[in-house]
């Protein structure tokens, strides 16, 4: 083709016929510059299909993510009723000595009021697509808005659980070692073997009318009470992103 224009322009200027010749050069550089847009538009074209398909591919591992995420939040959620429940009942029997089998109750609720708060979702698609940036590639602005959302609760959440749980180990824990049988709660947590201590139980209940005690309560059941109503507004959000994403896979 080349070739051919070339001769083309070679007889026209042979034959000196400038004005066929400019004509000619015109529509030379006029089908040369459609040319280079017809490539420019297969070019972008399969770009966009790349980046289509690279954006399906993301939303489907993206809805799996989530509707993992949405279990195990739900899971979660029933770990923070249980502690917050064990908390309300741990406050209830201060100054009530006359509680039947108080002791081995005292040793289960607070069993479980030194479990420490571990919200651990799937992250890895989001990770992945923020740093390659497939995340730009959605289409929906709502549901990135959403995406972004859930990032940075579930990193709030994730700092209130740090505090939560530095306050467990500098605060409550340390309370227990010093006024409490730990040994029995280890007993009681899978440990048999160990046996059950052989000091008076009865020491235990001291703790029961202690002012700091309370306060130490009542601060973990602050906490709970905070865990608890950011997970739910994480479950919501999570539950609103899935319903976006099979809205988007129907259509």
């Amino acid at each position: 083709m080349i070739n051919l224009f070339r001769k083309t322009r070679q007889n026209l200027l042979m034959e000196n016929k400038k004005s066929k010749y400019i004509k000619y050069a015109i529509g030379e550089i006029v089908l040369v510059v459609i040319g280079i847009l017809i490539a420019m538009q297969v070019n972008n074209a399969n770009e966009n299909r790349k980046d289509t398909i690279k954006a399906e591919n993301f939303l489907t591992k993206l809805k799996g993510q989530i509707e993992r995420n949405i279990e195990t939040v739900q899971w979660h959620q029933e770990d923070n009723k249980d502690f917050i429940q064990t908390s309300e009942r741990l406050i209830s029997l201060l100054n009530s000595n006359s509680v039947e089998n108080i002791e081995s109750k005292l040793d289960t609720l607070i069993l479980v009021s030194v479990f420490d708060y571990n919200l651990n979702l799937d992250m890895l698609s989001l990770s992945e697509a923020r740093n390659n940036g497939d995340l730009d590639l959605v289409k929906s602005d709502s549901l990135t808005l959403n995406i972004y959302r859930f990032i940075k609760l579930y990193d709030d959440i994730r700092e209130t659980e740090r505090i939560t749980n530095e306050d467990l180990s500098l605060n409550f824990k340390p309370y227990l070692n010093k006024h409490y049988n730990v040994r029995n709660l280890i007993y009681m947590n899978g440990y048999p073997e160990l046996k059950k201590s052989a000091f008076d139980q009865k020491r235990n209940l001291k703790i029961l009318s202690d002012q700091l005690f309370e306060n130490l309560l009542v601060t973990r059941f602050l906490y709970a009470i905070d865990n608890y109503e950011a997970n739910e507004e994480l479950l919501v959000l999570l539950k609103k992103i899935d319903n976006e994403l099979k809205l988007i896979s129907n259509d």
